[in-house]
């Protein structure tokens, strides 16, 4: 898995490399009181072995050391899997969001709260 091809001049990539690739990587970029988590990917191949809760601990250390009150996150619906995993990592569900284009939910903003 390559992140650093999709790194822009809005967000910042962090990534947990292995030998050739990375494990995972998130995209990180403030957005109102929050720090934003996109692109978030864990290689299938390594997936529940704790690389998710391993980023989710790096943006809350730059969300804080930002003065940022929350990280976000935007999950389609369809990925029922991902909403899991982020609520086991602490995300609670306060908004639901339309694309462009449909006349219903199609994704849920997730956001945890930092103390």
């Amino acid at each position: 898995m390559r992140c650093d091809h999709l790194h822009n001049n809005e967000s910042h990539p962090h990534a947990l490399p292995s030998h050739r690739s990375s494990l995972a990587c998130v995209f990180l970029k403030p957005r109102g009181d929050a720090l934003y988590l996109s692109k978030f990917a864990v290689a299938p191949h390594v997936s529940g072995r704790g690389h998710a809760a391993t980023l989710v601990q790096v943006a809350k250390t730059r969300a804080v050391a930002r003065g940022l009150m929350a990280l976000e996150l935007d999950v389609r619906i369809a990925l029922i899997e991902n909403h899991q995993v982020f609520k086991k990592l602490g995300f609670e569900v306060p908004k639901e969001g339309v694309h462009a284009g449909f006349n219903r939910t199609t994704y849920f903003t997730m956001r945890q709260k930092l103390s």
